[in-house]
């Protein structure tokens, strides 16, 4: 296993002067002013062992150094620090139940892999409209996020076998999400959504975008004092709305129908001396079919290939003040492919495993 090197870890100086500064002024007049936000910042650590997801055969070629290609990563497994930022809003507006507004942003930055760092920014909402019965609207960005460097099929007319044919290949990704929710007695939460997510990738890879439609229900229960348990269900439709049919992009087609399952439970407290601890555990399958009407042999990498992908996060929290908080997260995903050809088997199956520690304060 290639070893990260021996670096010091610095997180991004911008963000903690920002942050520094912002802190004591939002303190000094938060609770008196409406429109002041409540804040909460966040920072952490985390070790990834498998930054790219590589599959068991892409990273012996990168251990081995037989790649076609040389890659622009050093290592396939980093660090990271993680910056996070919430700001909070509530207000009464004279409707039938209160306001909530929400402004997340985080920055990850990987300690050898910058080409990995990416931003998140998400906006939140909801209303009360009485009776139990609430709504809530989202809106999700993320500028950029690199996968990998992908051959461009526009290039490999011109440079066959030449490095120049890979290019760095990353998208932008947009939702927005509105769903109708109900409560009743404090002890259940249901809900309906819709959401539409849009892919745009990076001019060298436009045959790739995408778009999707979703439609999702959700189950929140309070089972017994301090155990809640969520149950959540969605179906997608993607729409590779950049392809090509023409060469020499060819047949490839990336639309898709998925279903995704979720669970997630959260018992009671316990304590160690005077301190209270919160463990949290949530599943995630999801299950895709490529919907490619070419023959396997135009579009083998897609025509008649199922994914299931799984993913555990397990947590672990404690306040050893009362607003400062401390998470230790695990993380593990995997992907199993099903297609005709055992090479796109090998290509595709990848596992990941990640470990973070991160503490938060709130205002």
């Amino acid at each position: 296993m290639r070893k990260i090197h021996s670096k010091t870890i610095v997180v991004q100086r911008k963000w903690i002067v920002a942050f520094a500064i912002l802190f004591p002024a939002v303190s000094i007049f938060a609770g008196t002013n409406p429109l002041i936000p409540r804040i909460q910042m966040g920072v952490g650590i985390g070790y990834d062992d498998n930054i790219l997801r590589y599959s068991d055969a892409d990273r012996d070629h990168f251990v081995n150094n037989t790649r076609r290609y040389a890659s622009v990563i050093e290592t396939y497994d980093d660090l990271a620090t993680t910056v996070r930022l919430r700001l909070r809003w509530e207000w009464s507006l004279g409707l039938p139940g209160r306001t909530q507004v929400q402004f997340w942003a985080k920055h990850k930055s990987y300690l050898i892999n910058s080409i990995k760092d990416y931003q998140t920014y998400t906006f939140w909402a909801k209303q009360d409209l009485g009776a139990g019965f609430s709504l809530k609207v989202q809106y999700f960005y993320i500028p950029s996020f690199y996968l990998r460097h992908y051959q461009d099929i526009d290039r490999v007319a011109l440079f066959s076998g030449d490095p120049r044919v890979y290019r760095a290949c990353d998208f932008t990704e947009n939702q927005y999400t509105g769903g109708l929710y109900w409560r009743f007695r404090k002890r259940l939460e249901v809900g309906a959504y819709l959401r539409r997510e849009e892919l745009y990738y990076n001019s060298d890879f436009t045959e790739y975008d995408t778009i999707s439609q979703i439609f999702g229900c959700k189950f929140t229960m309070w089972l017994l004092k301090g155990l809640r348990v969520g149950l959540d269900y969605c179906y997608q439709e993607a729409d590779n709305i950049g392809r090509d049919p023409s060469p020499p992009s060819g047949s490839a087609d990336l639309s898709f129908v998925q279903d995704t399952f979720k669970a997630s439970i959260r018992p009671p407290y316990f304590r160690i001396l005077t301190y209270k601890f919160y463990g949290d555990a949530a599943y995630r399958l999801r299950l895709r079919y490529y919907s490619s009407e070419a023959h396997p042999f135009e579009d083998s990498l897609h025509a008649g290939r199922h994914n299931r992908r799984g993913r555990i996060v397990l947590g672990l929290e404690t306040r050893p003040f009362p607003r400062l908080k401390g998470r230790l997260e695990y993380f593990f995903e995997c992907r199993e492919v099903i297609s005709d050809y055992p090479w796109v088997v090998d290509l595709k199956e990848f596992s990941n495993h990640r470990y973070s520690l991160e503490f938060s304060y709130s205002l």
